[in-house]
Order: C-alpha cells, then sequence, then structure tokens
C-alpha cells in the first residue's frame, strides 16, 4: 500500500536528517537558510555534493528538516538537486519559447507509449516537439529558443544510447564529435527516461547523468532505477507544465516529482524521489526562469 511505502520513506528521510545533523555546524547552517526562505516565502533548494558513490546513492531526495517531519519536499519547504562536475557556462539566457528534442528508441513498446504520451502533453501545452533521428546530429540551435533533450530508452541500451551522445567527446575532445559537446551545452536540460525492463543499476544511471552533465549538459534528470510508463508521463506533464508557464527548473522538477507522489503508486519504479536533478554549477539552480514569453504581433 502507498500508505506503507510513504511511512518507510518518511523514516529514511529522518534517518538522512539524523547523519547531517551528526555535524552541528553544518546543521545549524541548514536550519539558519531554510528558516531564511521560509522567512521570504520561498523553497528552500538543498544541494548535495556528494562524491562518495556510497554517499551519493542514499536517497538524499527525501531528506527531513528534522527527525520527526515528513520529507521536506513534500511539505513544499525545499527540493533537493545533486551537483556534478560541470562545464563553465556563459551567461544564464532567459528564451522566449520551449522547444523538445525527442529521441527514442524504434523497437520498443513502452517506449514508444511514453513517446506517445509526451506527444499528447507537447500539444496541450503548445510545445513544439522535434523527433531526432541521431542522437549524434542534434538540430542547431535556435534564437530564443530553450531546448531541452529528452531522450526515452530502454534499461538494457541506456549506456549503448548515452555513448553515442558523449563517448567520443570524452576520450577525444579534437574529434568532430567535440561539437555535440558544445551543442549540449546549449540546452537547457537533459531529461533521460529509463522504461520497464531495463537492468540499469542505480550507479550506472548515476554515473549517466554525471556524464551527460560533465560532457556539456547543464542541468539532467535521470532516474534513480527504471520508471514505469505512468510515473514518466506524469513526471513530464508536471515538469513541462511548469517550465511553459515561466517556473524555474527546480520548481518545475518539483511540479514533476508532485504528479509522481499522485500516482500513489506503491512500487519503486512509481516513487517521485525516483527523478534525480543534477547540475553542473549552482548558477542553474538560481535561475529564476528558464522561458519568459514576450508577446509576438502574430499571437
Amino acid at each position: 500500500r502507498d500508505s506503507q511505502r510513504v511511512a518507510v520513506e518518511q523514516l529514511a528521510g529522518q534517518a538522512l536528517s539524523r547523519v547531517v545533523n551528526e555535524s552541528p555546524k553544518l546543521a545549524a547552517r541548514l536550519a539558519y537558510l531554510l528558516g531564511v526562505a521560509q522567512a521570504q516565502g520561498e523553497t528552500a533548494i538543498i544541494v548535495v555534493d556528494a562524491r562518495s558513490g556510497h554517499v551519493r546513492e542514499l536517497p538524499w531526495e527525501l531528506l527531513s528538516l528534522d527527525g520527526s517531519s515528513p520529507p521536506a519536499e513534500t511539505i513544499g519547504a525545499a527540493t533537493v538537486v545533486r551537483l556534478g562536475e560541470g562545464r563553465m557556462r556563459h551567461a544564464l539566457t532567459s528564451y522566449d519559447r520551449l522547444r523538445v528534442l525527442l529521441w527514442c528508441a524504434q523497437d520498443d513498446p513502452t517506449s514508444a507509449e511514453v513517446v506517445a504520451d509526451l506527444g499528447a502533453i507537447h500539444r496541450s501545452l503548445k510545445i513544439d516537439c522535434l523527433h531526432v533521428d541521431k542522437l549524434n546530429d542534434l538540430p542547431p540551435a535556435a534564437p530564443d529558443v530553450a531546448d531541452v533533450l529528452h531522450i526515452v530508452c530502454h534499461g538494457r541500451r541506456v549506456e549503448d544510447t548515452v555513448r553515442l551522445l558523449i563517448a567520443d567527446t570524452e576520450q577525444n575532445p579534437t574529434t568532430a564529435s567535440h561539437a555535440i559537446a558544445a551543442r549540449l551545452h546549449t540546452t537547457a536540460l537533459v531529461v533521460l527516461d529509463v522504461c520497464v525492463g531495463g537492468q540499469a543499476t542505480p550507479h550506472e544511471l548515476d554515473n549517466l547523468a554525471s556524464r551527460l552533465v560533465a560532457a556539456g549538459a547543464p542541468a539532467c534528470v535521470a532516474p534513480a532505477c527504471k520508471v514505469s510508463a505512468a510515473a514518466a508521463t506524469s513526471f513530464s506533464a508536471g515538469l513541462y507544465g511548469s517550465l511553459q508557464a515561466g517556473g524555474s527548473l527546480c520548481a518545475a522538477i518539483s511540479a514533476g516529482r508532485a504528479g509522481v507522489a499522485a500516482l500513489a503508486v506503491p512500487h519503486p519504479d512509481s516513487r517521485w524521489y525516483n527523478h534525480l536533478l543534477t547540475v553542473g554549477d549552482l548558477d542553474t539552480v538560481e535561475q529564476v526562469a528558464i522561458v519568459q514569453p514576450r508577446w509576438r504581433p502574430d499571437q
């Protein structure tokens, strides 16, 4: 049952709170900053910079503010994101409109279901969507357009899929594929959906998100484990709805997670904290809005 799962998750978040409180200095600083955010009517952003694999794999998204409260995100007090080793970005820009660059494996029925649902979401929100045939040949950036690269693939193929995009840039930055990293650098976000039936481990998925950020993406949303089609769709509906409405990246992530939580499905592939956000620098999470629509004469 969902209520039983929620109770266990709350205990995990409280245990993480006790871990943080083991450092009085860190606990005091965190409490002060959370208090400032609350006084200003803002949602705090907690950035986890954990380089140790074991520490990084803990479900920090469940972090509670103290040893007795539910996870901070579930009460609107904070959004938890993770810091990767990204590249230096140019000055942050707010764009006029959103565009999705969508890639999906053609022979996977579950992925195809997610893509069909994404199409309905994009149409309802009036978001342009371009279907990409080759990940290593993305369309060029367009003026005043925030591109979201959305990859939908089967868990058994996720490593191969991402390798198509970034492996060459990691091995030899002097090759022609170095341009791929430059193109990633101009995207606003990469979303990686790994659908049911996958076998990628949490460590592998976290590594892929970190590699995408290291290759140039300013931010990457990737699951901690495989996601159900319903969870993927619910997350995307909240994410894109918030971005299209002028929300910040963190607000959009929280909206997506809230959509998954509303499903109230206890299976691990349908939990809200499964969707992890990794950013390459702190400026990315401080940006107020990715899209700020401006009036056009043809509107």
